[in-house]
C-alpha cells in the first residue's frame, strides 16, 4: 500500500485495517526503512483527476520536523 496513492478509486479501508496500515508504516520509519519515498508524476496526476481518500485522519500537531506522512511511511492521498 505504501508504494502507492490513494484516490476516490479505492476501496474503503476498515477501522482495523487503517490501524494496521499505521502499524507497519511506523515499524518502517523506526527501522529506517520507508518504502514511500517519492510521488511521480502520474500518481499526482491521479491524486488530481481522481481526488484523495486517505484510509486514516490523523489530528496532531502541524510540526514540520515530524510529518505525519513520514512517522507512518504514507504516500500522499
Amino acid at each position: 500500500m505504501a508504494s502507492k496513492v490513494r484516490t476516490t478509486a479505492d476501496a474503503t479501508v476498515a477501522p482495523e485495517e487503517a490501524m494496521k496500515l499505521l502499524r507497519e508504516g511506523n515499524d518502517r520509519f523506526v527501522k529506517g526503512a520507508p518504502q514511500a519515498t517519492r510521488t511521480n508524476e502520474a500518481m499526482r496526476k491521479d491524486l488530481v483527476d481522481k481526488g484523495q481518500a486517505p484510509h486514516t485522519a490523523i489530528i496532531g500537531c502541524a510540526d514540520s520536523r515530524a510529518p505525519l506522512e513520514t512517522v507512518f511511511d504514507a504516500m500522499p492521498g
